[in-house]
């Protein structure tokens, strides 16, 4: 984190957290973010590649380091792979931040079954996967835990040639606020966070 950060060195210390699709982009920011702060953190992604230069230039910029596992939300067995490495690993989860996205233009028209398949299955359904996968983790946290889903502008507003993805997304939007009321009794707290440009 820049050196003009608001936030305390330590204000994730102790915390572990587990960040899908954390190998570049938004996500290898969100667990930089994590460990600068203190947090303990874990990626998961498909690439192998991507992961280990995820963790490889983030020793190598901060210092720290960043434990890894590939996985592939829409395959269960993966998911559970992770879930069970994690259990080994840590035994409970404080933060869950579901960021693993896919996405692509094109108009509904033109668009085949598989490729509106592929994204609802990588947005919604691996939401569905790993916040469940997760579960018995989170409610191990000593604190209180919390989810943070990813989700875009166009969860609720419509945006043309991302159909898929908005109606994946808007998915998530309803499956986060479900998941706010199922498990507030668990002491897990349950928020979607759209970024915009700034």
């Amino acid at each position: 984190m820049p050196e003009n950060s608001v936030f305390k060195d330590n204000l994730f210390e102790g915390k572990k957290v587990f960040i899908t699709g954390g190998a570049t982009g938004m996500g290898l920011g969100f667990a930089q973010a994590f460990l600068n702060h203190g947090a303990e953190v874990f990626i998961a992604s498909r690439k192998e590649e991507k992961l280990a230069e995820a963790a490889s230039e983030t020793k190598k910029k901060f210092g720290k380091k960043l434990l890894w596992k590939t996985m592939d939300v829409r395959k269960n067995e993966t998911v559970e792979d992770v879930a069970e490495f994690l259990s080994s690993e840590w035994g409970e989860l404080d933060i869950l931040v579901n960021n693993a996205a896919g996405n692509f233009v094109a108009p509904i028209a033109a668009m085949s079954e598989n490729a509106w398949r592929s994204v609802v299955d990588i947005v919604l359904d691996g939401t569905f996967r790993v916040s469940k996968a997760c579960y018995p983790l989170l409610r191990k946290a000593k604190n209180g835990a919390s989810i943070v889903n990813i989700i875009a502008n166009y969860s609720w507003n419509a945006a043309p040639f991302v159909g898929h993805s908005g109606a994946a997304k808007a998915g998530v939007l309803n499956l986060t606020r479900t998941l706010a009321l199922e498990w507030a009794d668990d002491d897990i707290r349950v928020n979607a966070m759209c970024p915009v440009w700034s």
